[in-house]
C-alpha cells in the first residue's frame, strides 16, 4: 500500500534503537554467544507446551534498562515464522518474563531465583490487540526481535506494551495485553464439579 510515510520522534530516541544482532548461527547451535543465552525452563513445567515451540534469547547481563525485556525469538522446529503467527508471536514470553519487568537489576535477579513460584503461576492473557504494521514475506522468516514493557503489575495484574521487529529493525508488528497472576491449579487443576455425581 502507498501513501505518505514520515519519520517519527519516536523513530529517533534511544528507546527505539533496535538491540544487539546476536550471532545466530552460534545461537542455533549453542543457545548462548557472548551476549544472547536461550531461556531454559525450569523443571516442573513439563505442561507448558506452548512455550516448547519457541526458542528464547535473552541479554546475558541483563536488561540494559530496568522494566523493559529485549528478546530475540525462533520456532523451535526451525520452521520460519510468517504472518499468519504473529498473534501467536505476540502471545509468547520467556517463563520469566516478570523478573525482567522488575522496577531493579536487584529485583530482576531476586525474582530470577524464584524459579519453584514461577512453576506454581499462570498468566493468563484477558485482553489483546495486535497491529500488524507490515506483512512478512511469504516463506517467513526465522528470527524476530521483540521489546517488551510494563507499565504496572498490581494486584494479580499486569499490562504489557509489545513491539516486534525484524532483523532489519523494521516494525513488524505492535501489541498491548491485559493479563492476571493466577495459580496454575486454574489451568491444570481438576474442577469440583468435572465429576459428573458433583451437584451443581
Amino acid at each position: 500500500m502507498a501513501g505518505i510515510t514520515e519519520t517519527t520522534g519516536y523513530e529517533t530516541t534511544p528507546a527505539a534503537a533496535l538491540p544487539s544482532l546476536p550471532d545466530f548461527e552460534m545461537l542455533k547451535a549453542k543457545d548462548v554467544d557472548s551476549s544472547w543465552e536461550a531461556s531454559k525452563l525450569p523443571r516442573g513445567s513439563e505442561s507448558w507446551r506452548s512455550l516448547r515451540n519457541w526458542k528464547f534469547y535473552l541479554p546475558r547481563a541483563g536488561s540494559s534498562t530496568a522494566g523493559v525485556v529485549d528478546m530475540w525469538i525462533r520456532m523451535a522446529s526451525g520452521e520460519s515464522i510468517t504472518s499468519r503467527a504473529l498473534a501467536y508471536v505476540g502471545d509468547s514470553f520467556p517463563y520469566n518474563l516478570h523478573a525482567f519487568l522488575t522496577a531493579s537489576p536487584a529485583g530482576q535477579a531476586e525474582q530470577t531465583r524464584r524459579d519453584g513460584q514461577r512453576v506454581a503461576l499462570w498468566f493468563p492473557t484477558l485482553v489483546m490487540n495486535l497491529d500488524m504494521k507490515m506483512v512478512l514475506p511469504s516463506e517467513g522468516v526465522e528470527w524476530l526481535t521483540v521489546r517488551i514493557t510494563s507499565k504496572q503489575i498490581k494486584n494479580g495484574m499486569f499490562d504489557l506494551d509489545i513491539i516486534i521487529r525484524n532483523t532489519d529493525g523494521e516494525l513488524v508488528a505492535l501489541s498491548h495485553h491485559v493479563a492476571m497472576i493466577v495459580s496454575i491449579e486454574r489451568n491444570t487443576g481438576r474442577r469440583e464439579n468435572s465429576s459428573p455425581n458433583a451437584s451443581l
